[in-house]
């Protein structure tokens, strides 16, 4: 189950990205940033940063880079709806589960509607080019009348 968008912003404006990777790896400060050795890869020399304003990490060695959510989830190998229930469980943030498609699909459902029934106007309506057309390959205004039914 994947969590609304609202619930993925809250959740990100309620954790410090600099907080939750230091629980993860040591960080010293860098001016206005954060580095250590990048998780990510082996190396000796600290080339990741951590940006506390912009809260996004990066690493200038592997080039890893993300919010919060995808350090957890590389760090953790996890799927991203997984990172998310681990940082909002670590946090006691509650998250919202999306309901479903439902709302999704009626609104496709009726852009669909819409677009069948504009096409099936510019085929049927006489003196126009989407007629001229239709008849010109043979098809005929009852085809169309037809299968306006399964479309509309």
């Amino acid at each position: 189950m994947s969590f609304t968008a609202r619930s993925i912003a809250n959740l990100k404006d309620s954790i410090d990205i600099v907080d939750v990777i230091s629980r993860r790896i040591s960080l010293k400060r860098a001016g206005s940033n954060y580095k250590g050795i990048c998780p990510f890869h082996n190396e000796k020399t600290p080339s990741f940063v951590v940006s506390e304003a912009k809260q996004i990490f990066t690493c200038f060695g592997c080039g890893a880079s993300g919010d919060a959510i995808e350090f957890v989830k590389r760090y953790n190998n996890l799927e991203f709806n997984d990172a998310i229930r681990q940082l909002a469980s670590e946090y006691g943030i509650e998250m919202e589960e999306n309901r479903g498609y439902g709302e999704d699909l009626e609104i496709y459902y009726n852009i669909n509607r819409d677009a069948a029934l504009f096409f099936y106007k510019s085929f049927t309506e006489k003196a126009n080019k989407g007629y001229s057309y239709m008849k010109s390959r043979g098809i005929r205004p009852e085809i169309l009348k037809k299968f306006r039914h399964r479309l509309c």
